[in-house]
């Protein structure tokens, strides 16, 4: 009778301690998965609000093609917003701060796109957008334990520049 308890005070003992590992480990997949998809989906934006971006470098557009495009820059960058959010509640420290710098770059590139005076600094600063999000991949990259990428891009120059994976 007593080896009878004993069994299944074990057995409740092992399914319960089964259960806490089951719940935890699926815990960490979950938290995984959405730095995993934050991630991703601020890079996927980060095309589709440059993109914008250029729209707006248009020359000889008209006002109402210019203001059209000012209010698709506008959506692009609410959307942009939603996803840096996400990347700073799941990210890592290193990737939040990698991503904190890639928006600090990209909103310097949009005023100076909204001020068509300043034309002389445009090539410079999509030069550092551009190494920003290269700092924004390289960190998400380590944070996931990936190995380093080493992706060659064309700057404005047409030079070949290293791109994502430097370190």
């Amino acid at each position: 009778m007593i080896t009878a308890v004993i069994a299944a005070i074990a057995g409740l003992a092992g399914v319960a301690i089964g259960r806490f590992w089951d719940t935890r480990a699926e815990s960490g997949r979950w938290r995984r998965d959405q730095r995993v998809r934050g991630y991703e989906d601020l890079a996927k934006e980060f095309y589709r609000y440059r993109a914008s971006i250029r729209k707006c470098e248009v020359p000889g557009s008209d006002n109402a093609v210019r203001d059209a495009e000012v209010a698709a820059l506008y959506e692009h960058h609410a959307i942009w917003n939603e996803r840096l959010t996400s990347v700073w509640v799941h990210g890592s420290e290193r990737v939040a701060a990698a991503a904190y710098a890639l928006d600090h770059e990209l909103s310097v590139l949009v005023d100076l796109i909204l001020q068509p005076t300043a034309d002389s600094d445009r090539p410079a600063r999509r030069e550092a957008v551009h190494q920003r999000f290269d700092d924004y991949v390289d960190a998400v990259r380590a944070d996931l334990s990936l190995p380093h990428l080493l992706v060659l891009r064309t700057n404005s120059t047409d030079r070949t520049v290293p791109a994502a994976g430097r370190g």
